[in-house]
């Protein structure tokens, strides 16, 4: 549910908010497609990350790399 993400990041104001797998990224996003890594938008001053699916019918796409990057990002 987009508004219900929308109101709690308006609520607990976290630095990052990362979505798994894409599919929710272009949900909340409103946005026909989305790639991993950082998004070029924020919601308010949330950064926003999208994250390969840890799922097993994505295990194709998945890659370590990517949490890795966001972990890393994350302590700046």
């Amino acid at each position: 549910d987009p508004a219900a993400v929308m109101a709690k990041v308006r609520r607990y104001r976290p630095r990052w908010l990362a979505f798994v797998g894409k599919r929710p990224a272009r949900v909340v996003l409103d946005r026909s497609s989305v790639g991993y890594g950082v998004q070029p938008e924020r919601l308010g001053r949330t950064r926003l990350f999208v994250l390969p699916s840890p799922s097993p019918r994505a295990a194709g796409y998945w890659d370590v790399a990517w949490w890795l990057r966001l972990a890393a990002l994350r302590r700046r």
